[in-house]
């Protein structure tokens, strides 16, 4: 007895940190995605204005409103997507407390285990690689621009110029990028958590009523002739 609930309890840690491993991967990737977003809307901008540098055009645009589009864009971005993945692994665990009930009543601490963890390392990888320079921080898209809205960053082709600033705007630009993140991987797990638990309750419910008949009919039942109209059942 004491084997198995031990061998319960590895499967169950086991479990917690596929989970948290797997959003660690998620978000490192939609981070990674966002540039390609950032890319994308960055032609959609500077196109029609491709000779407007010689009449001061990129000289005289607002940079806030700029540093505000990127940046709120991209973290829209992050959260919807992951969010959108998160519903995934949510699923997959009301599936697992299905299999073992006795794991269904730390619901919300397995959420906060599985995004906190895997957010958290997140979180402290892009730290540290901004720490760094934020140049490197490729997979990460939203940090940059959050640290250029606070810290007033300026464009410039030069990395000291338009990465230089104060250690605690990077933490600040990280930790709200985070935040972010984590609050879009828990709507999305709770989502997808609780559209698989009614599934399988539901499932559960119409097991226990039993099979109804027409799931029992076969095609060639479904086809045979009504038995008021067959030749050999006439009187």
């Amino acid at each position: 007895m004491r084997y198995r609930r031990k061998f319960r309890l590895n499967e169950y840690v086991r479990e917690l940190f596929v989970r948290a491993s797997a959003v660690l991967g998620l978000v490192t990737v939609v981070g990674l995605l966002a540039n390609v977003l950032i890319l994308v809307l960055g032609y959609i901008i500077a196109l029609p204005h491709l000779f407007d540098y010689l009449e001061g055009y990129f000289m005289t645009l607002n940079n806030t409103g700029l540093w505000i589009l990127y940046g709120g864009l991209s973290l829209l971005f992050c959260m919807i997507l992951n969010g959108i993945f998160l519903t995934h692994i949510g699923s997959s665990a009301a599936h697992y407390h299905r299999n073992f009930p006795d794991t269904a009543k730390n619901v919300r601490r397995d959420l906060r285990i599985t995004v906190g963890a895997g957010c958290g390392v997140h979180g402290l990888l892009c730290w540290i690689v901004a720490k760094m320079g934020l140049p490197y921080l490729f997979f990460a898209g939203p940090v940059q621009y959050i640290a250029r809205l606070i810290g007033n960053g300026d464009r410039s082709l030069f990395a000291d110029l338009s990465y230089s600033f104060p250690g605690w705007v990077i933490t600040v630009s990280v930790v709200i990028y985070i935040a972010a993140v984590s609050a879009g991987c828990a709507v999305g797990y709770r989502i997808g958590y609780r559209k698989r638990a009614a599934m399988l309750e539901e499932a559960d419910a119409e097991a226990r009523r039993g099979t109804p008949p027409e799931k029992t009919w076969s095609s060639a039942d479904a086809k045979q002739t009504p038995w008021a109209y067959r030749p050999d059942q006439r009187p």
